[in-house]
């Protein structure tokens, strides 16, 4: 039971920062076709990306990999809807 009491962890405004500034990295070195569709993303092109954000391809992975579950979860809740 005093498991769960336990506190969450805190997050740092200083780390939510740091994390906000590589993904906006990340988007920035992404093209215009790759931010509208990341599926044209292949291994050469997560390589790009990733070196002219400063990360690691892990990173830009992950970045696309969130982006799609939100896509998913957005498109539940709001499905599109035809004229």
């Amino acid at each position: 039971m005093s498991q769960m009491l336990r506190p969450m962890r805190t997050i740092e405004p200083d780390d939510v920062e740091r994390q906000m500034a590589r993904m906006r990295g990340i988007y920035h070195a992404m093209n215009l076709r790759e931010r509208q569709n990341p599926d044209l993303l292949d291994a050469g092109s997560l390589r790009r990306v990733a070196d002219g954000a400063g990360v690691d391809v892990r990173e830009v992975d992950q970045f696309i990999r969130q982006f799609e579950h939100t896509r998913r979860m957005m498109q539940r809740f709001f499905p599109p809807t035809t004229p």
